[in-house]
């Protein structure tokens, strides 16, 4: 009589440490840097050719929404922390969000005014 040998493999899901701290890394220079000259950079578009709502102000709009989700997800899964060095929160990135949302909209709002006088 033979037995078969059953051995429980048990499946992990693959993860490269050297590609999460990769992405952990372009995820922070997006939320810090980049994103923030993006939305700038939009503003200031916005600012010169304020002629109503458009593709320049759903493109601000998803800038805001990437921002908020890619500083999210940094300290959600990738161990973000605070600029004192304390890991981050979700209180704060409530905090975050939120007061990007004023600022940006604020911003927005500014942006649109040349317009109104036309």
């Amino acid at each position: 009589m033979t037995t078969k040998s059953t051995k429980t493999v048990k499946s992990e899901p693959f993860h490269d440490e050297k590609q999460s701290r990769g992405r952990a890394v372009l995820g922070r220079l997006y939320w810090m840097f980049l994103g923030n000259i993006l939305l700038i950079a939009t503003a200031i578009s916005i600012y010169n050719n304020p002629k109503g709502i458009g593709w320049a102000d759903a493109f601000y709009l998803f800038i805001i929404s990437s921002l908020i989700y890619i500083r999210y997800t940094d300290i959600k899964h990738w161990g973000g922390l605070t600029s004192t060095g304390e890991p981050a929160s979700m209180r704060d990135w409530r905090n975050y969000s939120v007061l990007l949302v004023i600022i940006a909209m604020a911003v927005l709002i500014t942006a649109h005014v040349p317009g109104l006088a036309d």
